[in-house]
């Protein structure tokens, strides 16, 4: 090995974060492949350093000693504590410090620097003598240490080549054996022999030994030679050979002394070798390896190996000895035989270990020669270790810590390590006294330990001496966060030493720490990077800047190169530029210095705020009454978790009780981070490596979910401690606390001096009031004092009151009447106005059956923080003034609490009034009335003469027509009965239906034009009653539009745009829009040229109470407003703004960003020649197939002539029309006719669905992911596949299979969709036709009127939604998103482009451009669960308590109501046809007076029959509202566990009869009269869906609406479906209410008087929006309203 002359500078450096935005998409997902990290030079992301001492390899040429200062302050210095530690290293043989010219450096200075080692030339260089440059190393771009060593390190040979060849001790142990130097160390690594047959580097041994030197110069030995994998000696004989085949072992090392009989028994069946090892008696570390094998009588044979049992690679010479000597030869006592082996190279895999498996699966971690050199000489740099250096060993060295940190990190800084027999806190004393390290490194319970039995040794006295040694220069911290208490603890304990946490894992070791100057200053840090580049990153793998909270991901040496054999791991675990993803959370400081706040898996997610367990463990720990604590996450009913504790207590007679825990920490941490659940143990739990265990422990303790209103004494639970090791997925024994002895409490007090009698009583539920009488002076505090060192926290009464004497009868027993008379009047106080209402206030918020004292502690009364936030709601009722809920945890009792009112009060009178005005109605009433004789005419004309007068036009003209075709297109009447006339016959009645429908398609816009120029002329601007003339003059308007619509101008979007420009709308030509944009109020739209609206709601149309209000809406030039945006009136789009999809025009200022206009995908579609010449012709034909059914049915019906011949006797007296409606009125006429309709509404629509799938399958073929492509074809299939499948309701069958079950997605495959089982699909159909790009695992839970978006202007991606995730209502996702499983995206989520949606998170509503995280979740943890919801257990695998519907039975009532509708709404033509054919029978008369007679009876039979449909229609809802889901309650009603959901199905299936009916009565007094016909409760003068109901309320007897509230195209929706779990909860609505268009309510949300929502509003369950106030955002925010 060539050596170098400068000598080791111990040296570290941080590594900034660079971002790398530019190379990481948005919220990119995993890689669908691994994806190996790599470090590259020519990589943009990892700039070069141009220091030439970069470059050094370990031959460099001698170089001169440079120092270079330090730019960065908390760069390390490199003074360190040597103590009385120290001693001369010898001056024989070649050390790193040794002095051929003065023999040698002896540091005798406590204070002494290794600076002063530099002033020495000429000694003996160590291979890591190259100083780094730590300009480089701090500057902008700079590469990590971990790079700049394995750089400077690129060409060493083997591990031995790097070892030192001194004198110094390597090993040593704590018994009298004679310590292993480096230099024996080195050669017996370097000539050993392993009797291992086909021995090669890529051989995997395992080594299964007890703690000890042997054990560490093994694991050494074997790196050199092979690959090793460490074992755990706690394992059984069956883990241990389980865990060795997983990991493919070739052979095995065990201790020949004490061995496992079974274990070798069980690896010789599998055929894994068995190698013993025989310990050196004389030197410590220093062993003998030799073969075994069993024979028939089960004795252990040494045997002569001359060949491999095994197909090994290569080895440098086979095995020729009996008994092969591993040791080295200089010191064997036996002859050895050495045989050469291969050395490992750098680039070899040397190590497998495991990962702890915390999260419930091992995975595999290899580890290169270089990966373990490079980890251990950053550790040995950061720490400044050198060959003085003396390290403490209590670590197991089965774990990545324990090998690199504390083994090859001290052999190759050419140090000392102690290899202990194991942990020992007695034992540790004993050699820090005899054995003088200088640092060592521990996990947090073992520190704790040692600073308990250092109590005990330092009260005993120590054997050894007068006083104990505690002077030690660096102790570190592993496995955990470091409690700052614990490391002032330690400070203080050990004299000032430094105490630096670490951080480091499995898969990087190591990867942080603080400086060696390091003095506590920043608690809670792991420090700055010493190995690889740290970076913080978001979801989308963009890193963050200082401060940010988010993933904690690194890079580069010594990172290890991916999991083994695990290629999904490793696509999730490395992004595309090869960071890797710790899975802990937290965050870099500006000075560089990282601090976790969790793993990913461990962090307490509260209610979307994200809280470290180490926090709480921290303060907790500092109360004197805790031995040990952790934190973890307790289920939640509304936070989803909240922070539970585990408390091994220092007295376990005597446990600290919740609310103590509660007051103690409250200075110390916030509110929201109070323990608020306990579980009392002897011990925490820990794996193997002493890791506490906080994962999945609530889960594993069967912990109920917690909410605010969970008593304070049923948060105390006690729980056995599993052994350590135990797998997460085994169950801990818990319970509640054993309950008070009330009569051994009693007695106890009795026991108290001072104390004549005591009796313990309950006043109330829960509480215990204990009555003391004692003698003078005694008072309640000195009783508390007395139990509180007697009895837990828990079990001292609430109220103690001493008195003289307690109160008896007249016969002696103690009274319980007059004891409670002096509990009461004790109770009674003088209170304040304030004081009195707060009081009140709460007892009312948490149900309390009395009136609290004005000293109470909310919080022991039972508060919690969502409590709180509901007393400061109703203070800003009452007093008007703003209090944020944290008051309450600053001002706990009412007393308190009273004199910050008072305050905020007087601050609240002095200030300036704001521009904005609040929301209140002034009390007058401003709509007219709306059962006015007016306002009724005029709102019953739409369903009593619009709707049927258009009706009977359209089948009169119908019947003229294919009259006026029989006379003169293609009949011969000689020909009646004949296949070719039936067909003429059926050619006849489609021509007549085509012509019909053209007229009524041209008349229809002119209708609309007549309608609004000649009731409304010109909209205009203002505010108008409703019910008034205006209103009802826009109302009819309205609804005239949506009978009649645009016509022919509909046909394309140029003549669309015709249409509203002659409706009086301002808009450019150049508009471009999608199919689904509505316009009303045109005089008041103003659209400029170059403008985009996709999908979005824009109406100058909305309301106040008591009032419409018009108000414009100007969109300026080359502004794109995207999908499911909300534009509100009296709204200016700037010029060139770009809202994203899920926005409203509210959002305009801050989240208008060019980045949007890839999604304004609004075509373009064909060429028009194309589309005439293919597309309408591929249309009409598909079409026409359709008819098939029908057709069928009619081609029975025309055997039966429609009109007379000339033989007939009629013919000669009857017009066309006479004998038409004669003949047609036959009783077997009407019943084909009848069969024709069914066959439409039945049979048609499954035809449709065959033929569109055999159209995409022959035809369109599979859509793909890919770059977008614009070529004629391609533009042609998408054109005529969105046409086919048009809103996604695949012609009727999505309702006729009952919308939610199996046949949909059995559809959907077909269609080229990858769909999973017992998905639930929406009730509101998604539209969406590339089926081939969506993925959709199992149990899927889907909300309505979400938005599947697989391409943008630029590319199409896939959609994937995996397993038990769910999609609620009214999302948008866009190309390439994937939600992981058991994901929940939120009611009006917006999942972004290539956004990655962890398992297990929950996000909601959108805010600039992406859906909001609600809770972060337990990704690991979300892998593991289960699936299956309650709709796939009742419906699928009829796990159910009640009897479910078949998918037959479901469509056997959808085709039953299709079945009924279709003949109600047929009757009133049959009815008119039979009754104008009655009036020709008698009439027989070709005259106009008969003619019209005629028409007059038609009409009136439709009218009659129709207005008996109507009443029918409308009633049936109601029926199947009282008889079918009857009166609701709230409360759970999951499949699973209640019929409701399905009786809920029916009735929505009925309802589907009236709801046309229903949308022409929205905005009248009839609709109201409906709702409340449905169970609702409505007050007067309410105005209902005037622009119509999205949906329109489905539980309207949970909903309760106050006087004169308007509610536009708002959703009040009463249920929530979450992940399967239905619910039902009242929603109430207040007086004076406003709910603007694309408002939502969801499910038991309160709107208080006087309140509003504003366009695109979400409020969430069990929020309330208070009087006055006004709401806007999803979720809802607070409103300025100007």
């Amino acid at each position: 090995m060539e050596k170098m002359d400068e000598p080791v500078l111990p040296s570290v450096a941080t590594s900034p974060v660079q971002p790398y935005s530019e190379h990481i998409q948005t919220k990119q997902k995993p890689p669908l492949s691994p994806t190996k990290p790599s470090i590259s030079k020519s990589s943009p992301n990892f700039l070069v350093s141009h220091n030439p001492m970069d470059r050094l390899s370990d031959t460099s040429p001698s170089l001169k000693p440079v120092l270079r200062r330090n730019s960065r302050p908390d760069s390390f210095n490199f003074n360190y504590r040597v103590g009385d530690n120290s001693k001369p290293i010898a001056s024989t043989g070649s050390s790193p410090y040794s002095d051929s010219e003065h023999g040698g450096l002896s540091v005798k200075s406590s204070e002494a620097s290794i600076s002063t080692l530099l002033q020495h030339t000429n000694r003996t260089p160590s291979p890591f003598s190259p100083i780094l440059n730590r300009e480089s190393l701090v500057a902008v771009g700079s590469p990590s240490l971990g790079a700049t060593i394995s750089n400077r390190f690129s060409r060493f040979e083997t591990l031995a080549s790097l070892m030192y060849d001194t004198e110094v001790s390597a090993v040593r142990s704590t018994d009298t054996r004679t310590p292993l130097t480096h230099r024996r160390l080195k050669s017996f690594v370097h000539d050993c022999s392993i009797p291992l047959p086909g021995l090669s580097r890529s051989s995997r041994v395992g080594v299964l030994l007890p703690e000890g030197p042997e054990l560490a110069v093994c694991l050494v030995a074997l790196l050199s030679h092979c690959c090793v994998v460490p074992m755990n000696s706690h394992l059984t004989a069956r883990e241990v050979a389980a865990e060795l085949a997983q990991l493919r072992a070739d052979a095995v090392v065990l201790n020949a002394v004490d061995h496992n009989e079974e274990l070798v028994r069980i690896l010789s069946a599998t055929g894994v070798t068995t190698m013993f090892l025989f310990p050196d008696t004389l030197h410590c570390g220093l062993f003998t390896l030799s073969l075994s094998s069993i024979s028939e009588g089960g004795v252990y044979d040494l045997i002569s190996i001359t060949s491999g049992t095994r197909n090994r690679s290569t080895a440098s010479k086979k095995r020729q000895s009996s008994l092969i000597s591993f040791m080295m030869g200089d010191t064997a006592s036996t002859t050895t035989t050495h045989s050469t082996h291969e050395y490992t190279d750098p680039e070899d895999t040397v190590m497998i270990l495991r990962t702890s498996g915390t999260s419930g699966s091992k995975k595999t971690v290899p580890y290169t020669l270089r990966t373990l050199v490079v980890g251990a000489k950053c550790v040995a740099e950061s720490w400044g270790l050198s060959p003085h250096d003396v390290n403490l060993n209590m670590m197991p060295l089965y774990h990545v810590g324990g090998i690199v940190r504390n083994l090859l990190a001290p052999i190759l800084s050419g140090g000392t390590v102690i290899i202990t027999p194991g942990f020992d806190a007695v034992a540790f004393w004993e050699i820090l006294q005899n054995h003088s390290p200088t640092w060592y490194y521990a996990v947090p319970t073992m520190h704790m330990a040692i600073l308990e039995e250092g109590v005990e040794v330092m009260k005993k006295g120590h054997k050894l001496g007068d006083g104990l040694r505690t002077s030690i220069r660096m102790i570190a911290n592993a496995g955990g966060g470091l409690p700052h208490s614990l490391a002032l603890q330690l400070r203080t304990v050990f004299q000032g030493s430094t105490v630096l946490p670490s951080y480091g894992m499995t898969e990087c070791m190591p990867i942080a720490t603080p400086p060696l100057h390091y003095n506590l200053e920043k608690p809670g840090t792991s420090g700055v990077s010493v190995g690889p580049e740290i970076a913080i990153m978001d979801t989308n793998n963009v890193a963050l800047s200082a401060g940010s909270f988010g993933r904690i991901m690194v890079r580069g040496k010594p990172v290890f190169g991916g999991y083994e054999n695990d290629d999904d791991a490793n696509a999730r675990a490395f992004t595309p530029d090869g960071f890797f993803d710790t899975g802990d959370m937290g965050y870099l400081d500006e000075d560089g210095y990282l601090f976790i706040t969790g793993r990913s898996k461990e962090v307490i997610n509260r209610g979307g705020e994200i809280i470290s367990p180490v926090e709480i463990e921290d303060a907790v720990l500092s109360h004197p009454r805790v031995m040990n604590v952790i934190a973890f996450s307790v289920p939640h009913s509304v936070l989803q978790e909240t922070v539970g504790i585990v408390i091994v207590a220092r007295d376990a007679s005597s446990r600290v009780g919740l609310l103590e825990i509660q007051r103690h920490v409250s200075s110390i941490l916030h509110p929201t981070k109070w323990p608020q659940f306990i579980v009392y143990m002897s011990e925490v739990p820990k794996n193997q490596t002493n890791k506490p265990l906080r994962i999945k422990l609530a889960e594993r303790l069967a912990l109920e979910e917690q909410s605010d209103s969970t008593p304070i004494n049923q948060r105390h639970m006690e729980a056995e401690c599993p052994p350590k090791g135990t797998p997460i997925s085994v169950k801990i024994k818990c319970q509640p606390v054993s309950s008070v002895n009330v009569e051994k409490l009693g007695k106890m007090l009795c026991l108290m001096p001072s104390t004549r009698e005591a009796r313990i009583f309950s006043f109330q539920t829960g509480e215990m009031t204990a009555f003391v009488a004692g003698k003078h002076g005694l008072s309640k505090e000195d009783v508390h004092d007395f139990l509180l060192e007697r009895v837990h926290d828990y079990e001292i009464p609430q109220d103690i009151i001493v008195v003289d004497r307690i109160p008896k009868d007249s016969n002696g027993t103690i009274s319980f009447e007059k004891c409670k008379k002096i509990y009461m009047e004790k109770r009674e106080e003088d209170l304040s106005d304030t004081e009195r209402a707060l009081v009140d206030l709460f007892a009312k918020v948490l149900g309390l059956g009395r009136r609290p004292k004005k000293s109470d502690d909310f919080f022991e009364l039972g508060g919690g923080s969502l409590t709180a936030g509901k007393v400061t709601a109703l203070i800003r009722n009452k007093f008007g003034v703003r209090l944020a809920p944290m008051v309450i945890f600053q001002y706990r009792s009412a007393e308190k609490l009273s004199v910050a009112l008072v305050e905020a009060l007087q601050v609240d009178r002095e200030k300036p009034g704001t521009n904005g005005k609040s929301f209140a109605f002034d009390g007058k009433t401003k709509s007219e009335n709306p059962v006015s004789l007016k306002a009724a005419y005029s709102q019953l004309l739409p369903m009593l003469m619009i709707r049927p007068l258009r009706s009977i036009a359209l089948w009169l003209t119908f019947a003229h027509i294919l009259s006026f075709i029989h006379l003169t297109l293609f009949f011969e009447f000689n020909d009646r009965g004949t296949v070719r006339t039936s067909l003429i016959i059926i050619i006849q009645l489609i021509i007549a239906g085509a012509i019909t429908g053209l007229i009524f398609q041209v008349l229809s816009p002119i209708v609309c034009l007549i309608a609004k120029w000649t009731l409304i002329g010109r909209y205009k601007a203002g505010e108008y009653p409703l019910w008034g003339s205006a209103y009802l003059r826009w109302w009819l308007v309205d609804q005239v539009l949506l009978q009649f619509d645009s016509g022919v101008f509909g046909w394309s979007n140029i003549t669309r745009i015709a249409f509203w420009k002659l409706m009086g709308a301002d808009i450019a030509w150049d508009f471009k829009f999608d199919k689904n944009l509505l316009i009303r109020e045109f005089d008041l739209i103003k659209i400029e040229e170059n403008c985009i609206v996709v999908d979005s709601l824009m109406r100058p149309f909305t309301m106040e109470p008591g009032l419409m209000v018009l108000k414009p809406i100007v969109i300026e030039r080359n502004s794109i407003l995207n999908m499911k945006s909300s534009i509100a009136p009296g709204s200016v789009i700037k010029a060139n703004t770009v809202l994203p999809p899920m926005s409203s025009s509210y959002d305009a200022s801050t989240e208008s960003s060019e980045k949007y206009r890839i999604f304004a995908g609004t075509g373009p579609d064909p060429n028009i020649f194309i589309l005439l010449l293919f597309g309408y012709p591929f249309i009409a034909i598909f079409n026409a197939l359709c008819l098939i059914p029908w057709a069928c049915m009619v081609y029975w019906m025309v055997q039966f002539p429609f009109f007379g011949s000339p033989n007939d006797g009629t013919y000669l007296f009857l017009s066309n029309f006479g004998q038409l409606v004669l003949h047609f009125r036959n009783p077997r006429r009407i019943g084909i006719h009848i069969l024709a309709s069914l066959a439409h509404q039945l049979i048609a629509p499954f035809l449709r669905v065959a033929l569109l799938i055999l159209v995409k399958r022959c035809v369109i073929g599979k859509f793909t992911p890919g770059e977008k492509r614009r070529s004629q074809v391609q533009l042609l299939r998408h054109w005529i596949m969105s046409t086919l499948v048009d809103s996604g309701n695949l012609g009727g069958v999505y309702e006729l299979l009952g919308r939610h079950y199996e046949g949909i997605s059995i559809i959907y495959r077909a269609l080229g969709a990858k769909v999973g089982k017992r998905v639930y699909w929406p009730g509101t159909p998604m539209n969406f036709y590339e089926f081939d790009l969506i993925d959709v695992g199992d149990d899927v839970v889907f909300g309505s009127r979400s938005k599947f978006v697989f391409s943008d202007t630029i590319e199409t991606r896939r959609i994937q939604v995996q397993a038990g995730a769910m999609v609620a209502d009214r999302c948008v996702i866009l190309p390439g998103a994937v939600v992981g499983k058991n994901a929940m995206i939120g009611s009006g989520s917006l999942l972004s482009k290539n956004g990655f949606y962890p398992p297990g998170s929950t996000w909601i509503g959108s805010k600039g451009g992406d859906a909001i995280l609600w809770d972060a979740g337990n990704p690991e943890v979300a892998e593991q669960e289960p699936t299956l919801r309650p709709f796939g257990k009742a419906f699928y695998l009829k796990e159910a308590n009640f009897k479910v519907f078949s998918q037959g039975f479901v469509f056997a009532y959808s085709a039953a109501f299709e079945t009924f509708s279709t003949i109600l709404w047929s009757f009133p033509l049959l009815v008119a046809i039979t009754l104008s054919g009655s009036y020709y029978d008698i009439a027989l008369s070709k005259t106009s007076e008969a003619e019209a007679q005629g028409h007059l009876h038609f009409a009136l039979g439709y009218l009659f029959t129709y207005y008996w449909a109507v009443a029918i229609s409308l009633t049936i809802p109601i029926i199947g509202k009282r008889f079918v889901t009857r009166r609701l309650t709230p409360g759970s009603y999951d499949w699973d566990m209640s019929d409701y959901c399905q009786r809920w199905q029916v009735a929505i299936t009925m309802q589907k009869i009236s709801s046309d009916l229903v949308n022409d009565l929205r905005g009248s007094a009839f609709i109201v009269s409906y709702f409340r016909a449905m169970g609702c409760s409505i007050g007067e003068r309410v105005c209902l869906y005037p622009t119509g109901g999205d949906p329109m309320m489905t539980e309207p007897d949970l909903v309760s609406i106050g006087d004169h509230t308007v509610i536009d195209k708002a959703s009040i929706v009463a249920h929530i479906n979450s992940k399967g779990k239905f619910a039902l909860n009242e929603l109430q609505i207040g007086s004076f209410c406003v709910l603007r268009s694309d408002a939502r309510l969801l499910s038991g949300a309160e709107m208080c008087d006087n309140s509003r929502l504003m366009e695109r509003t979400l409020v969430l369950g069990g929020d309330t929006v208070e009087s006055g106030k006004v709401m806007q955002g999803w979720p809802a925010n607070d409103h300025i309203y100007d």
